[in-house]
């Protein structure tokens, strides 16, 4: 009997079954280390952000247009110089205060240069969708803005043809799609923009608004934790089963063999008679 027990608990059945229950765990395992790796790279990444947030403000001018775009990105920056009205655009679906507007997205022309950037200045109504409504919001003369850095996406839409196969301005863009609106700014566009950093107060609009950054850590950590949370149950809920299953193959061979030896007589009172 106990030779026939050991045999069947460690039949080939078990020993695969086993396998692929320690093969399940180790993948449990190495992908909560690896959501770990994740919040230690967005960690350090939010310390990068912070740096450059808390960071002098930079100001461009014609000597320092030259650097690396990416390092650029999240400082506040300080640009002199006059608003290309003429050329301006606007990004659909922004929200201010709970209201659902756009935001006037105009090149400034760099003072002393030939370069320009895109500022975005800010949240105008919805009901000045229009182009023709948006010299209200003009400034004359040369202004400083000052804003934070973002990289400019590839997306955004292009501009829609007009007869005879040339395309027309494209007035709403749904992202700031630096090098697509360029083909409609007569200005060399630096390769990012400036996300205007609202004033003391703002009576008027365009309403700027501050960027808004997520400095938090994800759910990296709560993804490791369901992940080494799967493995222990891999680890101590398939031996618990096992053992259980084993206690009911049992009971099960027991009533058999009960029941077997109950008909036994009766078979063979039939056979003598």
């Amino acid at each position: 009997m106990m030779k026939e027990s050991r045999k069947n608990r460690f039949s080939p059945r078990w020993i695969l079954a086993s396998l692929g229950v320690l093969l399940l765990a180790a993948v449990f395992v190495r992908l909560g280390f690896w959501q770990l790796d994740r919040l230690s790279q967005r960690r350090a990444q939010n310390a990068l952000l912070e740096r450059r947030m808390s960071a002098p403000a930079i100001s461009l001018n014609p000597a320092n247009l030259s650097g690396q775009p990416s390092a650029l990105e999240f400082r506040t920056a300080v640009a002199t110089g006059s608003y290309d009205f003429a050329h301006q655009v606007a990004l659909g679906s922004r929200v201010y205060n709970g209201q659902l507007g756009i935001d006037l997205l105009t090149p400034l022309v760099i003072q002393g240069g030939r370069q320009a950037v895109l500022v975005d200045r800010g949240w105008i109504p919805y009901s000045d969708l229009s182009r023709s409504t948006w010299s209200q919001f003009d400034l004359s003369g040369a202004v400083t803005v000052r804003g934070m850095v973002l990289q400019g996406q590839a997306a955004g839409g292009a501009g829609i043809p007009a007869t005879g196969g040339q395309a027309r301005p494209q007035d709403l863009w749904s992202s700031v799609a630096v090098q697509k609106i360029q083909a409609q700014v007569p200005e060399q566009l630096l390769p990012y923009y400036i996300q205007e950093i609202p004033g003391s107060a703002q009576s008027s609009p365009p309403y700027a608004k501050a960027p808004q950054i997520d400095l938090s850590d994800g759910p990296h950590l709560g993804y490791a934790v369901e992940w080494f949370s799967f493995a222990a149950i891999a680890l101590i809920g398939y031996p618990l089963w096992f053992r259980r299953q084993r206690v009911w193959e049992g009971a099960g061979k027991a009533d058999q063999a009960a029941a077997s030896g109950e008909n036994a007589p009766q078979d063979e009172e039939a056979g003598s008679s």
